[in-house]
Parts: C-alpha cells; sequence; structure tokens
C-alpha cells in the first residue's frame, strides 16, 4: 500500500478487519517502494520455511478453531450466504468470546439478514472490545438507522467523532443520520466536513446536493451536482438532484436530460419517474 492509502486500509497497521487472512505492506513516510518489497520478499520467505515444517501442515488440517471458522464466515460472507456464515460466526464466538473481529462480522451477518436488534447487540459487545474501530461504529450506526432510531445513531457517531474528529466515514455517516433525521442543516454541515477530509469523494458531494436542495440552495445545490459527476461520470443521485434543480428554475430540457441519465441507472425510482413527467408536462 502507498504511504496515503484509501481510508478502508485504516492506519498503522498490518492487517484488515474485512480481509482476516491478509497481510499488509505499507510504504514508509519517505514513499519508497525498496523497503516494501523487502518486507513481502522476507515474509514471503518465512513462510516458505514454515510450511517446510510438519508442525505448520498439522495446524492447517487441525479441527475447526474459532479462527478457521472465523474464515470460513468471510468466506461465505463474500459468496452471499449470509445464513451460513451467521452460523460460522456464533460458532466461532462461543470458541472465542472476547474477539471484537468475530462480533463485528457477527453484527454484519445479522445485518444482511436484515436482524437489526441482533447486530446492534453484536456491535456493541465488539465496541466493549474495541472502542476505537470505526468500522464498527458505522455499522452499528447504520443498524439504529435501520430500526429508526435516529438519536441514537447519532449520539453514537458523534460520541466517536470525539476521538477521530477528522474521520471521512464517521462524518459521513452522521450526514446520512441527520439527513435521515430531518435535521437538513447539521447534515449539510456534517457532508461539508466529510468533503473536507476527502475532497474526491462523489457521493459525498451528491448527498450535500440532495439536502441543499430540499434546503431550497438550489444554486449550491447545482454546483454541488456538477462537482460529483466530474469525479463519477455515472453517478445516479447527482444527475437525479441534477435534474430536480433544472426543474426548479424551469430548465425543462435540461431537466429532462439528467433525470433520464438518472433513470438509466435505476429504472425503479418512482420518484424520478415523477420528476420526469413534470418535467415533460
Amino acid at each position: 500500500l502507498p504511504w496515503s492509502a484509501n481510508w478502508r486500509w485504516l492506519l498503522l497497521r498490518d492487517d484488515s478487519p474485512w480481509y482476516p487472512s491478509m497481510r499488509l505492506f505499507r510504504q514508509t513516510r519517505d514513499e519508497s517502494w525498496l523497503q516494501v518489497f523487502s518486507n513481502i520478499a522476507r515474509a514471503v520467505a518465512i513462510f516458505d520455511d514454515q510450511q517446510s515444517r510438519p508442525a505448520y501442515r498439522s495446524e492447517l488440517v487441525e479441527s475447526a478453531t474459532a479462527k478457521s471458522l472465523y474464515r470460513r464466515g468471510i468466506s461465505l460472507l463474500d459468496a452471499g450466504d449470509c445464513t451460513s456464515a451467521l452460523d460460522c460466526f456464533q460458532q466461532a464466538h462461543r470458541l472465542d468470546p472476547h474477539s471484537a473481529a468475530i462480533l463485528h462480522n457477527l453484527g454484519v451477518a445479522h445485518a444482511r439478514l436484515e436482524q437489526p436488534s441482533s447486530a446492534i447487540s453484536a456491535f456493541k459487545e465488539a465496541l466493549e472490545l474495541e472502542p476505537s474501530s470505526i468500522s464498527t461504529v458505522n455499522n452499528l450506526a447504520t443498524a439504529l438507522l435501520a430500526k429508526h432510531d435516529f438519536p441514537a445513531a447519532i449520539s453514537v457517531l458523534k460520541n466517536a467523532l470525539r476521538h477521530n474528529p477528522v474521520s471521512f466515514p464517521l462524518l459521513l455517516r452522521l450526514g446520512i443520520a441527520h439527513a435521515a433525521a430531518q435535521h437538513l442543516e447539521d447534515a449539510a454541515a456534517a457532508f461539508t466536513a466529510a468533503i473536507a477530509q476527502q475532497p474526491k469523494a462523489a457521493d459525498a458531494h451528491a448527498r450535500l446536493a440532495r439536502v441543499l436542495f430540499t434546503l431550497g440552495r438550489i444554486a449550491e445545490s447545482r454546483e454541488c451536482c456538477r462537482t460529483a459527476l466530474k469525479l463519477s461520470p455515472d453517478l445516479r443521485d447527482a444527475h437525479d438532484v441534477l435534474g430536480r434543480c433544472a426543474l426548479a428554475e424551469g430548465e425543462y430540457a435540461a431537466a429532462e436530460l439528467s433525470l433520464r441519465r438518472a433513470l438509466q441507472k435505476a429504472t425503479s425510482q418512482s420518484d424520478s419517474w415523477f420528476a420526469l413527467g413534470r418535467a415533460l408536462e
């Protein structure tokens, strides 16, 4: 990974909560790749040495452990088999009840199976073990939003932001939570803060555009849409809001063009069809 990597790879660690069997090799501050490849070569040499030992081979065929069940659960989640993944994580949790990673992914499986109450319980337990986990906070807030518990979601995110005030994923999720609760000015402030951390995040620009449009700030909303589309030309939400901005200003041909582009990406959006109908009147 380069020194300034995508936020999903977190910071100052060589593992990933999303890919537990993966090891990360990072550049140092001098941004040289030489040390990175040297570290990779050393790790491969150690791996080859371990693989040749009978003890290492015996570990690969030993009976199910928490770690093997956890890895199996991750594979099943990636394959979309959430029910089987949930079973693996539950067994792994019984074997290792103090693993934050197992609890986190247990919550993910519950969430994907649309079991928000169980997901919330698992995420809360995971946070007790690893309070600094941004991904767990984000997923807990998402599960709370699924239950329409907007105050709890906002409280969880604000508390996490006290410790990580410039976290892009937390700021983005806070904006989403405020928007869901119809706290539009707060949502706009949160999205603006998120964009300050990642100016090239097209989705954040599009979300801010929708909030600004709802607030009646059409010119600002339009500018956000244009920025989002420069970053991601096929972003449906940006085309949709841009079309609504044009419609609000009586620019019917422009509105039709943008709304048709939005509907090319998601034909089932009834509100977009309604807006297109108004543009065609």
